[in-house]
């Protein structure tokens, strides 16, 4: 299996990228193979402000699991591509220039694998406007 990740609002991986505060942002991962499933994969998504920090203390977390913020559909039958949907509420309360480290972690049943696609690090950058 082969895989691209892209942020969209830059086309490029989030790796060592800038987040707006506030701004709706969505990260594309897109898996291409023979004969793939959307059932037989699970995505999450973790940023925390320490990588030593809990799970339960990151900042932005995201999974596949029902309501969890990422979508997982076929493209067609050799493309599947997850859609992790960063809400603007996740990054309303983040300073200019703090960084967060992120995962996004691949984990599949058929074969049974877990696999973290890609690891780094976002900067938050202020928004101009900041009302509603």
């Amino acid at each position: 299996m082969r895989f691209v990740i892209t942020k969209d609002s830059t086309r490029s991986s989030p790796k060592n990228s800038t987040f707006i505060r506030g701004d709706t942002e969505v990260i594309r991962v897109r898996i291409t193979g023979q004969s793939l499933d959307p059932e037989n994969f699970s995505f999450k998504f973790t940023a925390k402000v320490n990588i030593s920090d809990p799970d339960g203390d990151a900042v932005i977390s995201k999974s596949s699991a029902s309501g969890g913020g990422i979508t997982i559909s076929a493209i067609n039958p050799n493309v599947i591509e997850a859609v992790i949907a960063i809400a603007s509420s996740d990054t309303e309360l983040l300073m200019d220039g703090d960084e967060l480290f992120y995962d996004i972690q691949m984990k599949t049943t058929s074969p049974v694998s877990t696999r973290t696609l890609e690891k780094g690090k976002f900067k938050i950058e202020a928004d101009i406007t900041q009302d509603d």
